[in-house]
C-alpha cells in the first residue's frame, strides 16, 4: 500500500442491549475523519432491538457489517469481530460508548510514525444517567511515550496502570497482524479483557501512548463496571487476577504492587455488589459470596502485601485480613447504604433544581 493512502481499519462494536446508546456510538463510529473503515457490528442476541438498530446502520451505511449470534457474552464477540476483520489495524468501540471523531485518524498517524504495534489514546468516562450524559474528566492524568523494545513497554506500565489504559481494548489501534493467533478467553464474566491486554503487552515491542483524548467511555446505570452485581463478578475477577500477577512475576514484578491495589478495588466492588439494589440474592447465599472472598487464595495473596490507598482501603484490607464473614457483611451493607443516600440526595437536589428552572420562566 502507498505510504500516503489511507489504510484499511477494522472498527469492532460488540453489541448487547444497548439500544438507548447505540444511535449515538454508531454515529461517532461513522463520523470518524478516517474514512475507510470496515465496521464489524456484532450482535450478541440483544432482545431490545439493538439488533435491528444495527441492521438500519448497515443498510445505510455500506462500511457496516452485522454478525447476529445468540448470546454468548463480551469475550466470544470480540472475538467473532477479531475474526470477521480484513483492515491492517483493528480497533474495538464497545456499543455504550462513543469516539471522539479524530479518534482513528490520530491513532493511525501515531502508528504510521512508530511502526507501533498498539497505540493508546486516553479517555474521558461519562455518566448515563435518566437518558443525559454527564461528562467528567481523563481518568488520573495521561501518558505520552513510544517504547520502541519490551524492556521499555515494560518500565511504562505502572505509568500505564495508573491510567486506567492497560485493561480495556477499547482506547487502542493494533496492527492486526500483531492480534493473529491471540484470542480473548471466553470463560470470563468480566476481566477477560485486562487478561488479553496483558499477555499483548509481556510481548509487544513497539507500543505508542498519545494524551489525545479520544474516547468516551460511558458509566451507565446497569453495568459490570458500575459495580452491579453478577453472580461469576468475583470469580472471574480473582481469576483474571491470578493470570495477571503470574505474567507480572515473569515479565515485570515491578508492577505487581499496583496490580494488587487494583485487586483491592476489585473485592471491594465485589462486596460491595451484594449490598446493591439490582442484588437479589437471599441473605445465606449473599453469606455464601463473602466468605468465598474471605478464603479466596487471591485474596489471602493480594493482602499479604498490598500498600492501601486511602481510608476505605486499609479499612477493607483490616477487614479482609480478619477473614470475618460478619465484619465484610457490615462493611458492604454500610457502603451500600451510603450510596442509597447520596443517590437520594442527588434526585431531591435534580427535582429542586428543575422546580426553581420552572419558577424562573
Amino acid at each position: 500500500m502507498n505510504e500516503h493512502e489511507e489504510p484499511l481499519v477494522s472498527v469492532i462494536v460488540p453489541v448487547y442491549n444497548v439500544r438507548p446508546y447505540l444511535n449515538r456510538c454508531l454515529a461517532s463510529v461513522a463520523g470518524q475523519t478516517h474514512r475507510r473503515l470496515q465496521v464489524v457490528l456484532v450482535d450478541d442476541g440483544s432482545t431490545d432491538g439493538s439488533g435491528s438498530l444495527c441492521d438500519e446502520w448497515a443498510k445505510r451505511d455500506g462500511r457496516f457489517t452485522v454478525l447476529h449470534r445468540r448470546n454468548a457474552g463480551i469475550a466470544v464477540t470480540r472475538n467473532v469481530g477479531m475474526d470477521a476483520a480484513v483492515g491492517e489495524y483493528v480497533c474495538f468501540v464497545d456499543g455504550d460508548d462513543y469516539a471522539e471523531p479524530t479518534m482513528v485518524a490520530t491513532m493511525v498517524a501515531a502508528a504510521r510514525r512508530s511502526d507501533a504495534q498498539i497505540v493508546m489514546c486516553a479517555y474521558r468516562t461519562v455518566a448515563y444517567d435518566r437518558g443525559a450524559y454527564a461528562e467528567r474528566s481523563a481518568r488520573n492524568g495521561t501518558v505520552d511515550f513510544t517504547a520502541r523494545d519490551n524492556r521499555a513497554v515494560a518500565a511504562m506500565f505502572v505509568p500505564l496502570m495508573r491510567c486506567g489504559m492497560v485493561n480495556p481494548m477499547w482506547g487502542k489501534l493494533f496492527d492486526r497482524d500483531f492480534l493473529d493467533g491471540h484470542r480473548v478467553d471466553e470463560g470470563f464474566v468480566a476481566g477477560g479483557d485486562g487478561v488479553f491486554m496483558y499477555r499483548l503487552f509481556e510481548r509487544a515491542a513497539r507500543v505508542t501512548a498519545i494524551p489525545d483524548v479520544l474516547y468516551d467511555y460511558v458509566v451507565r446505570e446497569h453495568s459490570l463496571s458500575g459495580g452491579d452485581f453478577h453472580p461469576g463478578l468475583f470469580g472471574s475477577r480473582e481469576r483474571a487476577y491470578l493470570e495477571q500477577h503470574a505474567i507480572l512475576e515473569r515479565w515485570n514484578r515491578e508492577a505487581i504492587g499496583e496490580r494488587d491495589r487494583e485487586f483491592l478495588h476489585d473485592v471491594d466492588v465485589c462486596v460491595n455488589s451484594l449490598y446493591g439494589g439490582a442484588c437479589t440474592l437471599p441473605a445465606a447465599e449473599r453469606l455464601a459470596c463473602l466468605r468465598r472472598v474471605a478464603d479466596s487464595s487471591a485474596t489471602a495473596l493480594c493482602i499479604g502485601r498490598v500498600r492501601p490507598i486511602g481510608v476505605r482501603g486499609r479499612l477493607l484490607t483490616m477487614l479482609l485480613h480478619r477473614r470475618s464473614v460478619g465484619l465484610l457483611l457490615g462493611y458492604g451493607m454500610a457502603v451500600g447504604y451510603a450510596k442509597r443516600l447520596r443517590a437520594a440526595v442527588r434526585n431531591v437536589s435534580n427535582v429542586r433544581g428543575k422546580r426553581q428552572q420552572g419558577g424562573r420562566r
